[in-house]
């Protein structure tokens, strides 16, 4: 994937744009060495804007992004 020589929390970043089932996709092509740093800093992304009041987290839907 393209994706895959970007840097970690660029790929977190695109990836929370996108349908859940899309990302996981995604992230499922990903280097092994490389999806748990971009899980991890997907999660670490939605917390921050989560408490900065700039999105709701709701329980997924397949044509729903994170933000």
């Amino acid at each position: 994937s393209f994706l895959s020589k970007e840097h970690p929390h660029a790929i977190a970043l695109v990836l929370i744009r996108l349908p859940f089932k899309l990302a996981a996709g995604v992230l499922e092509g990903l280097p092994d060495e490389v999806q748990a740093d971009v899980a991890y800093r997907i999660v670490q992304t939605v917390r921050q804007l989560e408490e900065a009041g700039q999105i709701t987290v709701r329980p997924p839907d397949s044509s729903d992004v994170f933000v």
